[in-house]
């Protein structure tokens, strides 16, 4: 019994998106996923993405829909204000679940775009961590990427 537990955890563990990508948001306002997200989704069985807010950020959380249950349980913890506040809901229920076609297009609710600032025919910004990817404007992205190294200079 023991040895199945430490097996589901490894697997668990080994469930990990890599990369940055930068896409084109397309005149109609659809993303093509770049191919090594596609792969990386199929290669753990995803069919859908559920997109989410990203706490603390104006960016969208793209979680696999098997695993949107294992994203609840971390934002929760990160965020214990979320437990009990009623607002918490914006944070804990996505918007629909989203397919990608045979090109590897994604088309996100509108309201998803408007939150996150990603606009038609502008570059956005794909990043894996861990069993999710995050989707940000280029804007929000570079200017939190500044915030960090200004942050990280002041501590030296």
């Amino acid at each position: 019994m023991r040895t199945t537990s430490l097996k589901s955890k490894k697997q668990q563990h080994s469930f990990s998106f890599i990369g940055k990508y930068e896409v084109t948001v397309l005149t109609d306002n659809r993303i093509i996923l770049p191919v090594d997200v596609i792969r990386q989704l199929k290669d753990h069985n995803a069919k859908k993405i559920f997109p989410g807010r990203l706490p603390g950020s104006k960016a969208l959380v793209l979680c696999p829909e098997n695993l949107w249950d294992r994203w609840i349980n971390k934002i929760k913890k990160s965020y214990p204000f979320l437990r009990t506040h009623d607002g918490a809901r914006a944070f804990l229920i996505p918007w629909q679940p989203v397919g990608w076609d045979t090109k590897g297009r994604i088309t996100l609710p509108r309201r998803a775009r408007e939150y996150a600032g990603i606009k038609k025919n502008e570059t956005a910004i794909i990043v894996g961590t861990d069993y999710c990817f995050e989707l940000w404007s280029e804007k929000e992205f570079n200017d939190k990427v500044r915030e960090c190294e200004d942050a990280l200079l002041k501590s030296i």
